[in-house]
């Protein structure tokens, strides 16, 4: 570079004039220039197609969201029906919380109690409270899909497929639905994924998912108990630092648990695969 500036100097303090000559290898800047300016098009009309195709995807997915609402909620009893159906004892409700860090149990508790004769009329719209209707016992195979997005095409082929969706979480991300199908006493216990191979891909991604999820708020959580440990060495202890530390060990142990409970699942899905 000083090398540059110092035969520049020299050039342009002669006083001899300079002849400057066309390069014959202009029109490889021109083309290069010309290149750009179409790659810089194609890419504004990529963003610009690709934008536009998002916004048809999300409204094509909020309406066939609306639609599935609107299914279940004609399939709902008016509020009075249920709560006479309470009253009378022909109705009861179940509370099952944290049901999918461990779906095949929930898959299990749903086809016991329908066997039970207590038919499955709807869940709530968290997914953790269940309704059921005291009716004849029935052989009902349940099962709890996981998307880690959602995916609204799989509603119409599991539909065909024969099964019936009474549960669908309302977050696009992370989606949720619990499917079931009726079968006939002596017919084999239909399954969603009956592939082996797509089973345990199913587990692995949920064990895996809540683990990203649930794993570094746990480092988190042990980082701060260290540092409020460390203060209440140096003397710095009041009930606010003591009560912190109890939540923190509290939600160790949870989330903790939730990421255990998922590998567990896993698990007992290989090894009843490997049977």
């Amino acid at each position: 570079m000083i090398f540059l500036i110092i035969f520049s100097d020299i050039i342009f303090s002669t006083d001899s004039q300079v002849e400057v000559v066309e390069s014959p290898y202009w029109i490889f800047t021109y083309l290069y220039f010309g290149f750009e300016i179409v790659i810089l098009i194609l890419a504004l009309y990529s963003v610009i197609k690709i934008q536009k195709t998002n916004k048809n995807l999300i409204k094509e997915k909020t309406n066939q969201t609306t639609l599935y609402a609107d299914r279940l909620s004609k399939e709902r009893l008016p509020n009075d029906e249920e709560k006479q159906l309470k009253r009378s004892g022909r109705m009861v409700v179940k509370r099952k919380f944290g049901w999918m860090y461990a779906p095949d149990k929930h898959e299990k508790w749903l086809e016991e109690m329908e066997k039970k004769g207590f038919n499955l009329y709807r869940v709530g719209v968290t997914g953790n409270v269940f309704y059921f209707i005291i009716g004849k016992p029935r052989k009902v195979s349940y099962c709890a899909d996981y998307q880690t997005i959602a995916d609204e095409s799989s509603f119409d082929i599991h539909s065909e497929a024969g099964w019936k969706m009474v549960f669908n979480s309302l977050g696009s991300l992370q989606k949720w639905t619990i499917w079931s199908r009726e079968f006939s006493e002596g017919d084999e216990r239909p399954q969603i994924y009956s592939d082996k191979t797509n089973q345990l891909k199913h587990a692995r991604r949920i064990a895996l998912t809540y683990s990203c999820i649930f794993l570094p708020l746990v480092i988190l959580y042990l980082l701060n108990i260290r540092f409020k440990i460390e203060m209440m060495a140096d003397g710095n202890i009041d009930r606010s630092s003591i009560f912190t530390v109890i939540m923190m060990l509290i939600l160790i142990l949870s989330f903790g648990s939730y990421s255990i409970r998922t590998w567990l699942y896993y698990r007992r899905l290989k090894k009843a695969c490997d049977l």
